[in-house]
């Protein structure tokens, strides 16, 4: 089972054989620890919220146990986490419920894997996010990054869905450079070129020498690797 924890919302995915057989959404995430404060404490600023979260995340609690926001107020830093508990405490209730819904309770030998913006989050502790999952549903959880590649640095679990578009949008153009799925019209803007006027017969002569050298090279270009490379030559 694949949980993804985001900002807005909590994404559980069932796979078998790498194929998808049962998923569930349900509007519960991140965001919610911020609207809980403005709610209990009756915040007139949502600003106060984040502020209050921010210096939780960033430790910024006073020597008597207090995050000081807003024009002299104050919240208990173990009172803040017991409103963050609560909210994770539904989490896992909500991850457990959605398995036993979906009939495959016992079925999953590879456990629970987790990622998303929550799990990267410093006002949660993941190691005790982790050992309640276990505990609550029987299955062995673990936090997971998605795939590192080149030009990309520190990725954290809140990347999770960017990376998974970006690399579903790079599949689907290597299969239609494999299969050569692409329409007429894409082959054309791809291979339009700029051809600049032509004075003297010695300069078309040169141009048609160019091009037959290009052909050549082109020639010995085999299969994929010339698809791969004529499409990235878009981008350069």
């Amino acid at each position: 089972a694949l949980i993804d924890i985001g900002e807005g919302s909590t994404d559980i995915i069932l796979y078998k054989n790498d194929k998808i057989i049962y998923a569930e959404t349900i509007p519960l995430g991140g965001m919610h620890f911020k609207s809980d404060l403005v709610y209990i404490l009756k915040l007139s600023d949502e600003n106060d919220a984040i502020d209050i979260l921010n210096k939780y995340r960033n430790r910024d609690i006073s020597q008597d146990g207090y995050i000081y926001y807003g024009e002299g107020k104050h919240i208990s830093a173990i009172e803040l986490e017991d409103f963050i508990n609560a909210r994770v405490e539904e989490m896992i209730d909500y991850i457990d419920s959605t398995i036993e819904k979906s009939g495959f309770t016992g079925y999953l030998g590879k456990g629970l894997v987790l990622t998303g913006g929550v799990i990267s989050d410093k006002i949660i502790n993941t190691e005790k996010l982790l050992e309640k999952i276990n505990k609550k549903t029987g299955y062995v959880a673990r936090k997971v990054l998605p795939s590192e590649f080149s030009g990309l640095e520190n990725v954290t679990t809140s990347m999770a869905t960017a990376i998974g578009i970006f690399y579903e949008v790079m599949e689907e153009e290597d299969r239609k450079i494999r299969t050569g799925s692409y329409t007429h019209q894409e082959i054309q803007v791809k291979n339009e070129k700029v051809v600049q006027p032509v004075s003297t017969e010695e300069e078309l002569s040169k141009i048609l020498e160019e091009e037959l050298v290009e052909q050549e090279k082109e020639k010995k270009e085999g299969g994929v690797v010339k698809a791969i490379k004529n499409w990235f030559s878009n981008f350069i």
